[in-house]
Protein backbone atom coordinates (compact mmCIF):
# COMPACT_ATOMS: atom_id res chain seq x y z
CA UNK A 1 0.00 0.00 0.00
CA UNK A 2 1.38 3.43 -1.28
CA UNK A 3 1.22 5.88 1.78
CA UNK A 4 0.71 9.24 -0.70
CA UNK A 5 1.91 11.91 2.13
CA UNK A 6 5.09 10.49 1.96
CA UNK A 7 5.23 10.34 -1.82
CA UNK A 8 3.71 13.87 -1.90
CA UNK A 9 6.80 14.92 0.72
CA UNK A 10 9.16 13.17 -1.27
CA UNK A 11 7.65 14.85 -4.81
CA UNK A 12 7.70 18.32 -2.91
CA UNK A 13 11.38 17.97 -1.66
CA UNK A 14 12.52 16.88 -5.02
CA UNK A 15 11.16 19.81 -6.78
CA UNK A 16 12.38 22.56 -4.10
CA UNK A 17 15.77 21.13 -4.21
CA UNK A 18 15.88 21.49 -7.98
CA UNK A 19 14.67 25.01 -8.00
CA UNK A 20 17.24 25.56 -5.44
CA UNK A 21 20.16 24.21 -7.00
CA UNK A 22 18.81 25.80 -10.31
CA UNK A 23 18.76 29.30 -8.28
CA UNK A 24 22.48 28.91 -7.16
CA UNK A 25 24.17 27.86 -10.58
CA UNK A 26 22.02 30.86 -12.31
CA UNK A 27 23.35 33.23 -9.30
CA UNK A 28 27.11 31.59 -9.82
CA UNK A 29 26.21 32.17 -13.96
CA UNK A 30 25.37 35.88 -13.18
CA UNK A 31 28.88 36.14 -11.39
CA UNK A 32 30.71 34.05 -13.57
CA UNK A 33 29.27 36.89 -16.39
CA UNK A 34 30.11 40.08 -14.22
CA UNK A 35 33.36 38.67 -13.59
CA UNK A 36 34.26 37.73 -17.22
CA UNK A 37 32.64 41.30 -18.00
CA UNK A 38 35.12 43.19 -15.87
CA UNK A 39 38.05 41.22 -16.36
CA UNK A 40 37.15 41.84 -20.51
CA UNK A 41 37.12 45.57 -19.52
CA UNK A 42 39.85 45.21 -17.49
CA UNK A 43 41.70 43.90 -20.58
CA UNK A 44 40.75 46.59 -22.65
CA UNK A 45 42.29 49.15 -20.30
CA UNK A 46 45.63 47.73 -20.30
CA UNK A 47 45.43 47.26 -23.70
CA UNK A 48 44.62 51.54 -24.80
CA UNK A 49 47.13 52.46 -22.08
CA UNK A 50 49.79 50.16 -24.06
CA UNK A 51 48.59 51.81 -27.23
CA UNK A 52 48.69 55.40 -25.63
CA UNK A 53 52.10 54.35 -24.43
CA UNK A 54 53.27 53.27 -27.32
CA UNK A 55 52.45 56.82 -29.25
CA UNK A 56 53.73 58.79 -26.38
CA UNK A 57 57.20 56.60 -27.06
CA UNK A 58 57.05 57.15 -30.34
CA UNK A 59 56.33 60.79 -29.88
CA UNK A 60 59.07 61.09 -27.14
CA UNK A 61 61.43 59.41 -29.73
CA UNK A 62 60.86 62.04 -32.91
CA UNK A 63 61.22 64.54 -30.61
CA UNK A 64 64.48 63.10 -28.93
CA UNK A 65 65.69 62.59 -32.93
CA UNK A 66 64.65 65.96 -33.69
CA UNK A 67 67.05 67.56 -31.08
CA UNK A 68 69.63 65.17 -31.67
CA UNK A 69 69.66 66.36 -35.40
CA UNK A 70 69.33 69.70 -34.55
CA UNK A 71 72.45 69.39 -31.84
CA UNK A 72 74.44 67.32 -34.48
CA UNK A 73 73.78 70.36 -37.12
CA UNK A 74 75.02 72.85 -34.73
CA UNK A 75 78.29 71.40 -33.99
CA UNK A 76 78.72 70.64 -37.62
CA UNK A 77 78.86 74.08 -38.35
CA UNK A 78 82.15 74.58 -39.85
CA UNK A 79 82.54 78.25 -37.51
CA UNK A 80 86.00 78.17 -35.08
CA UNK A 81 86.41 80.10 -32.34
CA UNK A 82 88.72 82.43 -34.64
CA UNK A 83 85.64 83.32 -36.44
CA UNK A 84 82.83 83.28 -33.84
CA UNK A 85 84.31 84.61 -30.57
CA UNK A 86 85.00 87.89 -32.01
CA UNK A 87 81.42 88.36 -33.45
CA UNK A 88 79.84 86.70 -30.08
CA UNK A 89 81.83 89.56 -27.80
CA UNK A 90 80.39 92.20 -30.39
CA UNK A 91 77.45 90.61 -29.29
CA UNK A 92 77.75 91.17 -25.64
CA UNK A 93 79.37 94.50 -26.26
CA UNK A 94 76.12 95.52 -28.43
CA UNK A 95 73.95 93.71 -25.24
CA UNK A 96 75.80 96.03 -22.75
CA UNK A 97 75.14 99.27 -24.76
CA UNK A 98 71.60 98.61 -25.07
CA UNK A 99 71.23 97.56 -21.72
CA UNK A 100 72.72 100.82 -20.33
CA UNK A 101 70.84 102.59 -22.68
CA UNK A 102 67.96 101.37 -22.11
CA UNK A 103 65.16 102.10 -19.49
CA UNK A 104 66.35 101.01 -16.54
CA UNK A 105 63.39 97.98 -15.48
CA UNK A 106 64.91 94.54 -14.59
CA UNK A 107 68.35 96.01 -14.05
CA UNK A 108 69.69 93.02 -11.42
CA UNK A 109 68.02 90.34 -13.86
CA UNK A 110 69.38 91.37 -17.28
CA UNK A 111 72.82 91.85 -16.13
CA UNK A 112 73.37 88.72 -14.57
CA UNK A 113 72.28 87.44 -17.94
CA UNK A 114 74.85 89.51 -19.70
CA UNK A 115 77.17 88.72 -16.97
CA UNK A 116 76.37 84.49 -17.29
CA UNK A 117 76.98 85.25 -21.07
CA UNK A 118 80.32 86.87 -20.40
CA UNK A 119 81.26 83.76 -18.47
CA UNK A 120 80.45 81.41 -21.01
CA UNK A 121 82.36 83.14 -23.62
CA UNK A 122 85.39 82.90 -21.53
CA UNK A 123 84.72 78.88 -20.66
CA UNK A 124 87.72 77.37 -23.20
CA UNK A 125 85.40 74.14 -22.67
CA UNK A 126 82.15 75.60 -23.70
CA UNK A 127 81.69 75.27 -27.90
CA UNK A 128 80.80 78.09 -30.05
CA UNK A 129 77.09 76.48 -30.77
CA UNK A 130 76.83 76.73 -26.85
CA UNK A 131 78.47 80.50 -26.67
CA UNK A 132 75.97 80.89 -29.40
CA UNK A 133 72.69 79.76 -27.86
CA UNK A 134 73.51 81.74 -24.86
CA UNK A 135 73.70 84.83 -26.88
CA UNK A 136 70.36 84.37 -29.10
CA UNK A 137 68.76 83.22 -25.73
CA UNK A 138 69.19 87.28 -24.67
CA UNK A 139 68.58 88.72 -27.67
CA UNK A 140 65.22 86.94 -27.27
CA UNK A 141 64.69 88.18 -24.07
CA UNK A 142 65.65 91.55 -24.44
CA UNK A 143 63.47 91.51 -27.77
CA UNK A 144 60.10 90.32 -25.56
CA UNK A 145 60.64 92.93 -23.08
CA UNK A 146 60.03 95.46 -25.64
CA UNK A 147 56.45 93.68 -26.21
CA UNK A 148 55.02 92.93 -23.05
CA UNK A 149 53.99 94.89 -20.09
CA UNK A 150 55.20 93.87 -16.67
CA UNK A 151 55.14 94.73 -13.11
CA UNK A 152 57.92 93.74 -10.79
CA UNK A 153 58.28 95.24 -6.87
CA UNK A 154 61.08 97.04 -5.87
CA UNK A 155 62.12 100.13 -3.30
CA UNK A 156 61.95 103.99 -4.59
CA UNK A 157 64.33 105.20 -7.23
CA UNK A 158 64.54 108.51 -5.30
CA UNK A 159 64.47 107.48 -1.66
CA UNK A 160 65.03 103.47 -1.44
CA UNK A 161 63.83 101.55 1.48
CA UNK A 162 62.03 103.78 3.03
CA UNK A 163 58.87 101.21 4.11
CA UNK A 164 61.32 99.23 5.68
CA UNK A 165 62.77 102.66 7.65
CA UNK A 166 59.02 102.79 8.41
CA UNK A 167 58.49 99.16 9.89
CA UNK A 168 61.33 99.21 11.88
CA UNK A 169 60.56 102.35 13.76
CA UNK A 170 56.28 101.75 13.88
CA UNK A 171 55.34 98.15 13.05
CA UNK A 172 51.37 99.75 13.28
CA UNK A 173 52.34 102.44 11.40
CA UNK A 174 51.00 103.24 8.08
CA UNK A 175 54.09 103.85 6.44
CA UNK A 176 54.88 100.46 7.25
CA UNK A 177 51.81 99.20 5.70
CA UNK A 178 52.34 95.83 6.76
CA UNK A 179 49.68 93.40 5.11
CA UNK A 180 47.60 90.75 6.47
CA UNK A 181 50.33 87.99 4.75
CA UNK A 182 52.97 90.27 7.05
CA UNK A 183 51.20 89.72 9.92
CA UNK A 184 50.68 86.28 10.22
CA UNK A 185 54.41 85.69 9.78
CA UNK A 186 54.77 87.57 12.48
CA UNK A 187 52.62 85.68 14.85
CA UNK A 188 50.27 88.48 15.50
CA UNK A 189 46.76 87.77 17.33
CA UNK A 190 43.39 88.03 15.97
CA UNK A 191 43.22 91.30 17.41
CA UNK A 192 46.39 92.44 15.84
CA UNK A 193 48.78 92.64 18.50
CA UNK A 194 52.33 91.21 18.24
CA UNK A 195 53.07 88.02 19.94
CA UNK A 196 57.37 87.76 19.35
CA UNK A 197 56.75 84.57 18.28
CA UNK A 198 56.91 84.87 14.25
CA UNK A 199 58.95 86.80 11.97
CA UNK A 200 60.65 90.13 12.42
CA UNK A 201 60.57 93.02 10.79
CA UNK A 202 64.28 92.21 9.79
CA UNK A 203 63.17 89.10 8.18
CA UNK A 204 60.68 90.38 6.12
CA UNK A 205 63.08 93.07 4.52
CA UNK A 206 63.09 91.13 1.08
CA UNK A 207 59.35 91.76 1.07
CA UNK A 208 59.06 94.93 2.24
CA UNK A 209 59.50 96.69 -0.71
CA UNK A 210 58.58 100.30 -1.04
CA UNK A 211 56.55 99.76 -4.28
CA UNK A 212 56.13 98.46 -8.00
CA UNK A 213 57.79 99.40 -10.99
CA UNK A 214 55.77 98.91 -14.26
CA UNK A 215 57.44 98.88 -17.58
CA UNK A 216 54.93 99.54 -21.29
CA UNK A 217 57.35 97.34 -23.45
CA UNK A 218 59.99 99.86 -23.82
CA UNK A 219 57.44 102.91 -24.24
CA UNK A 220 57.90 103.85 -20.46
CA UNK A 221 58.65 102.71 -17.18
CA UNK A 222 57.13 103.83 -14.00
CA UNK A 223 57.03 103.47 -10.52
CA UNK A 224 54.10 103.78 -7.97
CA UNK A 225 54.50 103.59 -4.03
CA UNK A 226 52.98 100.51 -2.22
CA UNK A 227 49.85 102.66 -1.37
CA UNK A 228 49.67 103.98 -4.60
CA UNK A 229 50.10 107.60 -2.89
CA UNK A 230 52.50 108.94 -5.24
CA UNK A 231 53.75 107.50 -8.79
CA UNK A 232 56.76 108.22 -11.12
CA UNK A 233 57.60 108.15 -14.89
CA UNK A 234 61.91 107.73 -15.73
CA UNK A 235 62.58 110.17 -17.61
CA UNK A 236 65.37 109.17 -20.37
CA UNK A 237 66.71 112.75 -21.67
CA UNK A 238 67.54 113.81 -18.19
CA UNK A 239 68.00 110.20 -16.67
CA UNK A 240 66.00 111.38 -13.81
CA UNK A 241 62.17 110.10 -12.64
CA UNK A 242 59.62 112.38 -12.68
CA UNK A 243 56.18 112.72 -10.30
CA UNK A 244 53.43 111.94 -11.99
CA UNK A 245 50.00 113.88 -11.45
CA UNK A 246 46.89 112.82 -9.58
CA UNK A 247 45.31 111.13 -12.43
CA UNK A 248 47.71 109.50 -14.19
CA UNK A 249 49.04 108.08 -10.78
CA UNK A 250 45.14 106.41 -10.97
CA UNK A 251 45.70 105.10 -14.40
CA UNK A 252 49.30 103.57 -13.66
CA UNK A 253 47.42 101.84 -10.09
CA UNK A 254 44.71 100.13 -12.55
CA UNK A 255 47.96 98.92 -15.49
CA UNK A 256 49.90 97.51 -12.38
CA UNK A 257 47.03 95.55 -11.01
CA UNK A 258 46.21 94.41 -14.90
CA UNK A 259 50.30 93.19 -15.51
CA UNK A 260 49.76 91.30 -12.20
CA UNK A 261 46.52 89.41 -13.17
CA UNK A 262 44.01 91.08 -10.58
CA UNK A 263 42.11 93.10 -13.20
CA UNK A 264 40.52 92.00 -16.26
CA UNK A 265 42.91 92.59 -18.92
CA UNK A 266 42.11 95.76 -20.98
CA UNK A 267 43.39 99.20 -22.53
CA UNK A 268 45.87 101.33 -20.39
CA UNK A 269 47.57 104.48 -20.79
CA UNK A 270 50.83 104.60 -20.85
CA UNK A 271 52.66 108.20 -19.45
CA UNK A 272 55.04 108.71 -22.37
CA UNK A 273 57.63 111.66 -22.83
CA UNK A 274 56.87 113.74 -26.23
CA UNK A 275 60.03 114.91 -27.63
CA UNK A 276 59.66 117.83 -29.84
Amino acid sequence: MVNFSIARKVIFGSTAGLALSMAMFANVSAQNADAEAEYAALLQQIADIKIATAQKEVYVQNQQQQIDNIKAQMEAIPATSATVEPMLEKMAVAIEAEITSDYPFKPVERFARLDDFRETLADKEASPGQKMRKALNIYGQEVEYGKTVSAYVGNNPKTPGTRFDACMADESSKACGLTSDHKKKMGYTPDGEPTGNGATVSDLKSELMDGAYLHYGRLALVYLEFDSSEAWRYDKETKDWVELSGADVLDVRRAVRIARGQSAPGVVAAPVNLVR
